[in-house]
């Protein structure tokens, strides 16, 4: 309660938030989501998977799709997967060779999160604490090739 206005804003407060750390979340798990908002259709992740695959999900979905490089898999997308995005719009798919792909985002996840992660798109990582995921290298974003390590460092939360 809002001792001011005697009204529970509570929700007007935790739903936005809410909305973005479960976006982050799944995006995180590399679950793909479609949802469609007020005529808007929310950019599906498309990331790591073949560029192909991803031409027929833009398409299904009623967007457009705009290859860049010669790589057969996505290494990364514009505008990022979360954006809202009018139908047929174009989103900008560039694609390397399947030995690179993009670094996770790690900081925020707890250590099991980060392992399940890791397993999921077969990254190796070394390891320092427990808890949650406080600093990362490389960074999110960065491009791993086959066989490098991502050093993550946990904290007790």
């Amino acid at each position: 309660m809002d001792p001011q206005t005697d009204q529970n804003l509570g929700g007007l407060i935790a739903a936005p938030v809410f909305r973005e750390f479960t976006k982050d979340a799944l995006q995180q798990l590399g679950i793909r989501t479609r949802v469609k908002t007020g005529g808007q259709i929310v950019v599906p992740n498309l990331v790591g998977i073949k560029r192909d695959d991803a031409i027929k999900q833009l398409t299904k979905i009623g967007l457009r799709g705009n290859i860049r490089g010669e790589g057969t898999k996505v290494s990364s997308q514009e505008p990022i997967a979360g954006s809202l995005v009018e139908r047929n719009a174009t989103v900008t798919l560039r694609c390397t060779s399947e030995s690179l792909q993009e670094t996770p985002r790690f900081i925020g996840l707890t250590l099991v999160e980060a392992k399940r992660l890791a397993d999921a798109r077969g990254i190796e990582l070394k390891i320092k604490g427990e808890g949650v995921v406080a600093t990362q290298k490389p960074e999110a974003g960065s491009m791993l090739s086959s066989g490098d390590v991502v050093e993550i460092t946990c904290i007790a939360h």
